[in-house]
């Protein structure tokens, strides 16, 4: 038997504590989905992705609502049986396919949607306007960091599991097999994708200027172009300038470059200046607008001289570029 100081105490134990709140929202929002829609939580995820994104591949649902192919591809084909979702093959590759929602689809999203919200307001009554953005930013952080223990934990796996399948290539003479493993680069730590205060209003603060992508978009086109360049990406947002002066900080072991778009803290945050400098790492300078034909106010910028690049007035693309000008610069 273990003794008290080898026990674990499950209900102090965050990561069954967060996995036992997960538990209970999935289990509330089976009852909200099921009942009136007959949707698994996972059909309704797959269903919120194509309500946003589609056209998208199986492969690209998966990666967007962070399930395993086989789990994607049992909901794709149940909400295929019932004409939620629709099947195209590309016309100049055949091998490839599109899903989308098809007009049921569409007409029962548009149903399930407010009800979400609604769902989503009634579970933050128990915060306060300010609990909310503290839960919001810690949230991130722990997301971030849960996702770079699992990079971590993966890449000692195929570390192990390469190891094993050298001498058995050697021995049955398939040198390229084991000259391939060999050339392979190291796991490469983290692009910090960094965002500063209100870029979590997108797409309703101020559209004219700044879009009506959210940014949630972003943060998925970032990981679509993290994917195609072979890299890694954390995505972060706070309102909170202490809170990015520790993100930037931890960056200096966690990461390898950073691609911050600090809004507003641009023009006043000596404090953000001071923490990329002491990170030491590449960092790439982004703005939705262009700040230099906007209020004077905003053509001073603490963080570009600590950036190797600017980019300003591209949109969300702006951190597409960075990502791609930062994949080059890592892989020198």
């Amino acid at each position: 038997m273990p003794n008290a100081a080898q026990a674990l105490e499950l209900e102090n134990f965050l990561p069954y504590r967060l996995s036992i709140l997960a538990q209970i929202v999935s289990e509330s929002l089976h009852d909200l989905y099921a009942g009136p829609f007959g949707l698994t939580v996972t059909q309704w995820r797959v269903m919120a992705a194509l309500g946003r994104f589609a056209p998208l591949t199986a492969s690209d649902v998966g990666q967007r609502i962070v399930m395993d192919k086989v789990a994607v591809s049992r909901a794709v084909a149940g909400l295929m049986t019932r004409g939620l979702v629709e099947r195209a093959t590309d016309r100049n590759d055949r091998r490839r396919a599109s899903l989308r929602l098809s007009a049921r689809g569409r007409a029962m999203h548009a149903r399930i949607v407010p009800l979400a919200h609604d769902y989503e307001a009634r579970l933050y009554k128990a915060l306060s306007d300010e609990e909310r953005r503290s839960f919001d930013a810690l949230s991130n952080r722990l997301f971030a960091h849960a996702q770079q223990l699992r990079r971590a934990a993966r890449a000692c796996l195929v570390a192990r599991n390469r190891h094993a399948i050298t001498p058995r290539a050697l021995k049955t003479g398939r040198h390229d097999l084991a000259a391939k493993a060999a050339r392979r680069r190291p796991a490469q730590k983290p692009v910090l994708v960094l965002n500063g205060p209100n870029l979590n209003m997108l797409g309703k603060r101020q559209p004219q200027i700044y879009g009506r992508e959210t940014l949630s978009d972003i943060e998925a086109a970032c990981r679509t172009e993290a994917q195609r360049l072979g890299i890694e990406v954390a995505f972060a947002q706070s309102n909170h300038e202490g809170v990015l002066v520790d993100l930037i900080q931890a960056a200096r072991e966690k990461n390898s470059a950073i691609v911050i778009n600090a809004g507003a803290y641009t023009h006043t945050s000596v404090a953000l200046l001071d923490a990329l400098n002491a990170a030491e790492l590449p960092v790439v300078e982004v703005h939705l607008s262009n700040i230099y034909k906007r209020e004077s106010f905003r053509h001073h910028s603490y963080i570009s001289p600590a950036a190797v690049g600017v980019i300003a007035g591209l949109g969300s693309q702006g951190y597409l570029l960075a990502l791609q000008a930062l994949s080059r610069l890592l892989a020198r």
